[in-house]
């Protein structure tokens, strides 16, 4: 596996071109924007799919009010991660499979994007490890993810691979009639 030099830094106002450099003009997935989690309802995702998802996420990034993260490969955005209170993912409120209670001190990780030519070489994991970091700095006192099994070349591991989640300490969260597996980490004291 080629070893790259990969610097993470923390998405500020100004970086926007970088994000749309990385996304490209699908909007990394079908329009979404990173958009998914932020809104509150399927339908109001769909209705924005693509340009008014890009204008809302840019308005976001602009006013400082994401919690994100992006990977640079020689000045080349290579991925993102998103991640912030539990409480500012409007979609997580009424997400059947992922309902839990909820406090202050929750935060999530919700979403990972990595450029083809950059997937299978350490992006998201280097994404993974600075944001449980960075949401531990903010307040934090315990972190979720929502990771799926990594099977073959699956495009639907935007929430992370359960594996990644299991080298930095999380722990499946065992619920009844569990549906979508809730992976949390909590933080040393």
């Amino acid at each position: 596996m080629e070893t790259l030099k990969i610097e993470i830094k923390e998405v500020a106002p100004h970086d926007f071109p970088l994000i749309e450099q990385l996304f490209g003009k699908n909007g990394a997935c079908e329009g979404c924007w990173c958009m998914y989690w932020r809104v509150s309802t399927n339908k109001e995702y769909k209705e924005g799919c693509g340009t008014k998802n890009k204008n809302s996420l840019k308005k976001l990034v602009e006013a400082g009010d994401v919690n994100a993260l992006l990977a640079l490969v020689d000045g080349i955005p290579a991925g993102w991660c998103t991640f912030g209170p539990r409480m500012d993912f409007k979609r997580l409120k009424d997400y059947r499979t992922l309902k839990r209670d909820t406090h202050s001190g929750l935060w999530s990780i919700v979403c990972f994007f990595t450029s083809s030519k950059f997937r299978r070489k350490g992006v998201s994991n280097a994404l993974l490890s600075k944001a449980v970091e960075l949401c531990f700095q903010k307040g934090a006192t315990e972190v979720e993810g929502y990771p799926v099994k990594a099977s073959g070349k699956s495009i639907y591991t935007y929430t992370g691979v359960t594996t990644q989640f299991e080298r930095l300490g999380f722990k499946h969260m065992v619920r009844e009639e569990e549906k979508r597996g809730i992976y949390v980490l909590k933080k040393k004291d």
